[in-house]
C-alpha cells in the first residue's frame, strides 16, 4: 500500500508542492518545502508542513502568504489523488 510509505510520498509532494508554488503564486522567485509524518497519524495529516518562500522584490505580505498558504492547502486536502498518480507512476521517484 501506497499509505504505507509516508517518507517518499512526502519527499515527491515536498518537491510537487514546491514547484508548484513557483509556477502559480505570483512573486514568488523560490519555494522550499518540507513535510513530516508522525508515527500513526494518517497520511492526509502532516505533522509538520513548512514553507520557506523568496519573495521577488516588492512581494510579500498577508495576501502573498495566504496565496501560498491556500495553495498548500488544496494539495494536502487532494492528497487521495495525488497519492493515486504517484502510485501509477505519474511522478519519476528515484
Amino acid at each position: 500500500r501506497i499509505e504505507d510509505a509516508p517518507f517518499e510520498i512526502y519527499s515527491v509532494l515536498a518537491f510537487k508542492l514546491a514547484a508548484g508554488i513557483r509556477e502559480e503564486v505570483e512573486g514568488v522567485t523560490h519555494a522550499t518545502v518540507w513535510l513530516a509524518s508522525r508515527i500513526g497519524a494518517p497520511i492526509r495529516e502532516p505533522r509538520l508542513c513548512a514553507v520557506d518562500i523568496v519573495p521577488a522584490p516588492g512581494a510579500g505580505g498577508a495576501m502573498f502568504e495566504r496565496a501560498v498558504a491556500d495553495f498548500v492547502a488544496e494539495r494536502i486536502a487532494h492528497l487521495d489523488d495525488f497519492c493515486l498518480e504517484l502510485e501509477a507512476g505519474r511522478y519519476p521517484v528515484c
